[in-house]
Order: structure tokens, then sequence, then C-alpha cells
């Protein structure tokens, strides 16, 4: 009986080391994702050229800082 709960809490201790480094990697990936995301973004920002005028309110309403914005 003892045996079996101590097989038990090591199978569970292995998944959830298992769970641990799944969500470390999907982390790296978002991370590289939010990164990619981020370098496209400012290419159009170069691209359009308003990026100057930012302080003034000129990228309000840009879909595409929206776009990075709703990433992070």
């Amino acid at each position: 009986m003892k045996e079996d709960l101590i097989k038990e809490l090591d199978a569970a201790k292995e998944s959830l080391l298992q769970v641990k480094e799944i969500v470390q990697q999907m982390k790296c990936k978002h991370d590289l994702m939010a990164s990619d995301l981020h370098d496209c973004v400012n290419e159009l920002c170069l691209k359009c050229g308003q990026y100057r005028e930012a302080y003034k309110g000129a990228c309000d309403g840009c879909r595409w800082l929206a776009v990075k914005e709703g990433f992070r």
C-alpha cells in the first residue's frame, strides 16, 4: 500500500516536471514570436514614417501598434 502510494507520487512528480518543461518551451517560443512581431511592426513603422510624430499622436489608431500592444 505504502509502496504503491510512493510510486504514484513519483509518477505525479515526473508528470509535473514534464509539464514544467513544456511550459518553459512554450514561454520561449512566445518570447521569440513577440520579438519577431515587434520587429515586423517596427519595420512597418519605418515604412510609414509617422513614428517620428508619435509623441503628437500620429500613431493613435494605428492598427499595427494595436497588434503589437495586444501581443505583450
